[in-house]
C-alpha cells in the first residue's frame, strides 16, 4: 500500500500499478457517458484523498470532467499521471494539480513539455507514484 492518505486510481490498463494499492476503476456499462460512469465507480470505491488520478491513453481526456466532479464531491486530487495519452484539454479549472505525462519510447512529450507539464519515461511510473504519495 503506498500510504493511509493517499489513494491512487486507475483508468485504463496500467499493469506496472499491480501490487501498489492502487484501486483500479472499470466503469461498469450503461448510457450515461464514460465520464460519469467512471466518477459512479470512483465514488462508489470511496477512495481516501489526496487521490493521484492515473489515465492512460484514450481514457486522458476524460481527466477533466473526472476532475470537476471530485471537487465538486470534495475529495483532494494530488496529481495527475498520464500514461502515453490522447492530450485532455486544458481550461480554466483543469489541470488543478500537478500533471505528469509518461511516455512510451517513440511517443512524442513535446506536447506535454509546451504545456509546462512534467515528462518521464513509462518506467518510472512505480517510482513516480510512490514519489508523489509521499510528498
Amino acid at each position: 500500500m503506498l500510504s493511509a492518505v493517499t489513494d491512487v486510481m486507475v483508468l485504463g490498463d496500467v499493469p506496472s500499478l499491480t501490487g501498489l494499492g492502487a484501486l483500479f476503476v472499470e466503469p461498469s456499462g450503461g448510457e450515461a457517458p464514460l465520464a460519469s460512469r467512471v466518477c459512479a465507480e470512483i465514488t462508489r470505491l470511496a477512495p481516501t484523498p489526496p487521490l493521484v488520478i492515473v489515465a492512460a491513453g484514450a481514457l486522458a481526456p476524460l481527466v477533466p470532467s473526472i476532475a470537476l466532479a471530485q471537487r465538486a464531491a470534495r475529495r483532494q486530487v494530488l496529481a495527475y499521471v498520464l500514461v502515453d495519452p490522447e492530450y485532455p484539454s486544458v481550461s480554466e479549472g483543469w489541470p488543478d494539480a500537478r500533471v505528469h505525462v509518461l511516455g512510451s519510447a517513440g511517443f512524442d512529450l513535446r506536447i506535454a513539455e509546451l504545456r509546462g507539464w512534467e515528462t518521464h519515461p513509462v518506467t518510472d511510473l512505480r517510482d513516480l507514484i510512490r514519489e508523489i504519495a509521499s510528498a
